[in-house]
């Protein structure tokens, strides 16, 4: 919070719940979007202790400007009759809608539905940040080679030795926690992006990512059209190996700048 009046800025954390058992009952993916983990919030002390903190600031602010609607949040935490809801609804303007949505398009590559490979662009106000890389799927590097042999060396741009000197994909579950949080929208075509997540790191993940996820592919008589079709049908080209997570996130990018100019 900052006090433009004083310039004085507050931060902190409390604890949400009297009980810190009660985070136990929690959803591993409850903590994405939170900056402290359940470990923090369980040592910290209890936001009902912190009544007359609010109530100070929120009684000496003229205005109170809310970056989100947050009325809810605080009648539900102190209770409709409690000052400090009072105080808040009183004095709350209302929150300016965001003028821009951080998006992210990107595309997986799989093997046996375990991630292997990944390119994705986070679209915000500012820049376009790069997110790229190749991962080993599964533990056993005698079973990705014998995968390989059989059938994703046809279908795959890397080679076995890149896929199996890499870190485990497992390993990079925060790195696409993180990812994953500062999008508004995840762009994919077609689902199966969304299946090599549940596939790799499981339901908790898997259902953070499908709040945001939005299947791009193009759909004729209930039946989706492949990326390189949809490329051809809008008079898109783009140069690169096929099977490339870059390139078919370009082209997919491609593809829904052609339908916004419809």
């Amino acid at each position: 919070m900052h006090d433009t009046d004083s310039n004085a800025y507050y931060n902190g954390g409390a604890r949400p719940f009297k009980n810190s058992a009660s985070l136990d009952k929690l959803q591993p993916s409850d903590f994405y979007n939170s900056p402290f983990t359940k470990k923090q919030l369980k040592a910290f002390e209890y936001i009902g202790k912190m009544e007359s903190f609010f109530e100070e600031v929120f009684t000496n602010a003229t205005s109170i400007n809310p970056d989100a609607k947050s009325e809810n949040i605080i009648k539900h935490m102190f209770g409709p009759t409690h000052k400090i809801y009072q105080l808040y609804k009183e004095k709350a303007t209302e929150p300016a809608a965001p003028s821009f949505q951080p998006t992210l398009y990107i595309d997986f590559e799989a093997m046996n539905m375990r991630i292997c490979g990944w390119y994705a662009e986070l679209v915000t106000e500012d820049e376009t940040i790069v997110y790229e890389g190749i991962a080993k799927p599964f533990s056993d590097s005698k079973y990705v080679r014998r995968l390989w042999d059989r059938v994703y060396h046809e279908l795959l741009t890397y080679s076995v030795d890149e896929i199996c000197e890499s870190k485990h994909i497992r390993s990079f579950e925060r790195y696409f926690i993180d990812m994953f949080s500062k999008a508004k929208k995840i762009y994919t075509y077609g689902d199966t992006d969304a299946l090599f997540v549940k596939k790799t790191f499981g339901n908790d993940l898997y259902n953070f990512f499908k709040i945001k996820n939005i299947d791009a592919s193009v759909k004729v008589a209930n039946r989706a059209l492949s990326l390189d079709r949809t490329c051809k049908l809008f008079g898109i080209h783009i140069d690169g190996d096929l099977h490339n997570p870059k390139y078919d996130t370009l082209k997919m990018r491609a593809c829904l700048q052609k339908i916004e100019e419809l």
